[in-house]
């Protein structure tokens, strides 16, 4: 690549004062009140600490539902609040009007199917948009082709789809056959070297079952694109997309968490001198939003968590030992029986006997009052979220412009439909 080749200043400044703040602020952030119900930075900042267990309820929800708000109302006790979220605002991608049959829709859930749509709807301007030139797009982790048709119906060109799970090739082998566009999907661990096979130059097999009119098949993609490639799959994309040379990736990355190593390894040279060591419990911090939740998932998510929070503190009383007592992940179902019984599979799963005569509903209002408190102290690192998250998107635009790719960062659809809403788009 061209040595000359400099980053976009304006993503360099970015990634810096991000950088600064989260360094600066690392006990804020670092800082999990789950389970103890307190926090390291306390003791530190008291009439922060009592001004957010003094929240009511319906304060405690518009906090934790506007971010610009919670900065605004942090900036009381933290002055550097407003900046860290002003950092990281970006644009809405550019979009022009999509041609989409309404029946590409049918069987994906409706929330899928808008941001399939507006994904697409992002290629489909001037900047960004596909090009006739007779070079296929590839769908990197496909599933089963939903997004691939949406581009193949829109752009009338040839995609081919990536994706390592069987069924879900032949099921959108399927559906292309059924609403005949040019799309196949390919049965492919994309993170292994043999994806190279469908990147390289002369390589890339032949999308069968053309219609009549469509771009012809290509001899060389010239595109890849991803809708929520997780973790290492996405990093892989732009690490075989540099080195084969791919002239345009717009991608939406999502579940950093998701790698193999212990730690997070940074992609470019600023990253690479960053004094930020991330864990995988850290990059966890990024995705926890979840907007998107169904009332009733959501509801069932509190109780759950009341519950753990009660049986924790039964189990500490039970014990004698003032320590946390890890447990797995648990299914919703298990609220159907109530909380005593709840307590009762808890016990036998971590071979704990319980008394006989335990006063269950005092444990279950310990529980619930300790909720409320990680609720309210939780909002110091929730402001965390997006800065995070920005900070590990900005790392993969500042590699790919030190390999010779234009790289322009916005946003394809707002919050409420999906908080993984940040679009990298880079060309060569």
């Amino acid at each position: 690549m061209s040595s000359f080749f400099s980053s976009n200043p304006s993503y360099v400044a970015q990634f810096q004062s991000l950088d600064r703040l989260l360094d600066q602020q690392q006990l804020f952030w670092r800082s999990n009140p789950f389970p103890e119900g307190r926090i390291d930075w306390q003791s530190q900042n008291p009439q922060l600490s009592r001004a957010l267990l003094e929240l009511d309820d319906q304060l405690l929800a518009q906090l934790a539902a506007d971010s610009n708000q919670l900065a605004q109302w942090l900036s009381q006790w933290l002055p550097w609040a407003p900046e860290l979220l002003a950092i990281c605002q970006l644009p809405l991608a550019e979009k022009q009007p999509l041609q989409l049959s309404p029946f590409l829709a049918t069987g994906i859930p409706g929330r899928k199917w808008q941001q399939i749509s507006q994904f697409t709807a992002a290629l489909n301007n001037p900047k960004q948009q596909v090009t006739a030139d007779a070079s296929a797009i590839v769908d990197w982790c496909c599933g089963k082709g939903h997004l691939s048709r949406a581009i193949a119906s829109h752009f009338k060109q040839p995609v081919n789809g990536l994706e390592y799970n069987q069924q879900l090739c032949e099921k959108g082998n399927c559906l292309s056959k059924k609403h005949q566009l040019p799309v196949k999907i390919h049965q492919q661990d994309v993170l292994q070297d043999s994806v190279v096979k469908y990147l390289k130059r002369d390589n890339l097999p032949v999308v069968s079952s053309v219609p009549v009119g469509s771009t012809p098949s290509p001899s060389h993609p010239s595109h890849i694109v991803a809708l929520h490639a997780c973790g290492d799959l996405h990093t892989q994309l732009i690490q075989q997309s540099v080195a084969c040379e791919i002239n345009k990736i717009t991608f939406s990355p999502c579940c950093y968490h998701l790698i193999k190593s212990d730690n997070y390894q940074p992609l470019s040279k600023l990253a690479k001198k960053s004094s930020l060591l991330l864990s995988r419990d850290d990059l966890k911090l990024a995705v926890l939003e979840t907007v998107t939740a169904p009332t009733r998932v959501d509801r069932q998510r509190r109780q759950l968590n009341q519950w753990r929070l009660a049986f924790d503190a039964l189990q500490r009383q039970q014990r004698g030992i003032d320590q946390y007592l890890p447990v797995p992940s648990l299914s919703p179902k298990l609220l159907a029986n109530g909380f005593t019984s709840f307590c009762q599979h808890l016990s036998q799963l971590k071979q704990l006997p319980l008394d006989d005569k335990i006063d269950y509903q005092h444990w279950l209002e310990v529980g619930q009052n300790k909720f409320g408190q990680i609720e309210r102290l939780e909002l110091v690192r929730r402001l965390f979220r997006r800065p995070l998250e920005l900070w590990l998107v900005l790392d993969r635009c500042l590699y790919l412009e030190q390999n010779g790719y234009h790289v322009s960062l916005s946003i394809f659809c707002y919050k409420a439909l999906t908080p993984r809403n940040i679009l990298i788009s880079a060309a060569r």
